[in-house]
Parts: structure tokens; sequence; C-alpha cells
């Protein structure tokens, strides 16, 4: 396998790296792997795996599994202890990692540098690789699944006000009748939405349990050959009830407008028809 290593000359927590089993390698024989150089190693935690750097064979005990979306997990962590000295100061490409002592100080240290070496590397804050990943994770999921929800609301109200309508020319008598004996409009047109918005709350709340305890055991099997086996999801209640809300209302609209034919139509041709 030709998998990208991390070299920390410092505890990987500290850079806030963290790890799915087991803990970030601190000696000179441990090394950490990601989860899918796990899986096509068939390798755990305390096995040995032989590991080539800069053309030398070292023996490494693993001591964790990690996921992570870079290198689609196929990479792994050892400390600076496992490449000499000489061998380390000869590369010249990769990403390092630099402690400032005053976090105030960051955009001024990464301007000078930038400043000081130009095209040879480019110097940029964490909080600015953070938000880059964020951005990539808005634009291949969130916002995706924002359009596909979007759709949903509006297939929902298309499919109710269609439904209504089939049953609304099937029992165009019965309507007729109730109009005939003085029963309001819109009185039968709330009692067909309120039937609807009952069957959309019982909907919804199944919905959102499958949200809840299905949908990311999907995602996580989706995302798997992409280095994420444990999907970080955050539950967000002040964001899930009004979307639910939102189904709901797109729902009742749906089949409001499709009664507006009882308003419309006399109880005797409702009657005929």
């Amino acid at each position: 396998m030709n998998v990208n290593i991390d070299v920390a000359g410092e505890s990987y927590e500290q850079f806030g790296y963290s790890t799915l089993k087991g803990t970030n390698p601190h000696h000179k024989n441990e090394i950490a792997i990601g989860v899918n150089v796990s899986k096509k190693l068939n390798k755990d935690i305390g096995d040995v795996v032989e590991v080539y750097i800069y053309g030398k064979k070292q023996s490494l005990i693993v001591t964790g599994i990690y996921q992570s979306i870079a290198n689609a997990s196929y990479s792994a962590r050892i400390t600076a202890d496992v490449i000499s000295g000489g061998d380390f100061g000869n590369s010249n490409e990769g990403m390092y990692f630099i402690n400032v002592h005053d976090s105030s100080q960051s955009d001024q240290v990464v301007r000078e540098i930038n400043e000081k070496y130009k095209e040879g590397l480019e110097a940029v804050t964490q909080k600015t690789s953070i938000d880059s990943v964020f951005k990539v994770a808005v634009g291949l999921l969130i916002l995706p699944m924002s359009i596909m929800g979007l759709i949903f609301i509006v297939v929902t109200c298309i499919i109710i006000y269609s439904t209504c309508r089939i049953d609304i020319r099937k029992e165009s008598k019965t309507y007729g009748i109730y109009k005939s004996i003085g029963m309001p409009a819109n009185r039968i047109r709330m009692s067909v939405a309120l039937g609807i918005a009952a069957l959309s709350v019982i909907g919804t709340i199944i919905g959102i349990c499958a949200g809840i305890y299905a949908l990311p055991i999907i995602l996580e099997q989706t995302l798997a050959n992409y280095g994420i086996v444990k999907l970080p999801l955050v539950m967000n209640w002040s964001g899930i009830l009004p979307i639910a809300f939102v189904s709901i209302v797109s729902a009742v609209f749906g089949s409001w407008l499709s009664t507006r034919v009882i308003a419309k139509t006399a109880p005797r041709i409702l009657v005929i028809e």
C-alpha cells in the first residue's frame, strides 16, 4: 500500500487529532492507522505493521485506529522519533503544524511566513484550514441534502393536492349534501385539512425517528469508502422541529388548495357530479 503518513513532534492530542479506537502514537515503536488501512490489512490494535519510510523498513505496533476524510483514511500517524533527524530534515514537501505561544499573533505569524518564503510554501491558520474543511462538507453533504429536503417538501404538497382532488371527485355527492343542508364550505375544507394534518403529524414523528436512528447508519455506510465510518452528526432540535413543522404545513397547504372546488361549486352540481 502507498499511504500518507503524518508525523508529529509533539502529542497529536495537542493538535486536536482523535481516534475511534485506542490512542495516538506516543513512542518510537507505535503507529496509528486509518480505518481503511485497518480494513485492507486486517490489522487491529496491538498488531504489528511493517512500514517503509524513505526506503527504511520499520516494524511498528498499532496503538489506535482513526477516521479522516483526508486521503479517505488511507493514512497513518507516527511520532518524529520514528524518522531519523537527517531523513526528516531532507523532506521538502508535506504539511507542518506550528504551535504559537500567543494565539492572538497567529495571523501575524502566518503573514510574515508567507511574505518571507513567498511561493516556497503556503502558511494558513488552523481556523482557515478548518473553515476550508467545513466548506467541503457543506458542498458535498449539507447543501445537496438541503436541496433534496426542499424538493421533498414541494413534492409532498403536489402529491397531497392530487390525492385530495381525486378524493373530492369521488366524494363530491357527499360534500354537495353537506353544503345543501347548510354546512359552510370553509368548515368542510377545514375538516379535510385537519385530517391531512393529523396524518402528517404521525408521519413526521415516524420520519424524525427514522432520521435520528436510521439516517446516520445509512450515511456511514455510504461514506465508508471516503474514510468516515462513524458520522459525528449533531441533532439540533431547534432546527429539526421547525423543518418538521414546515413539512406539515406543506401537506395542509396542498389539501387546502385542492378543496377550493368545494367552495366554488354549487351544492346541486356537486351532487350531480
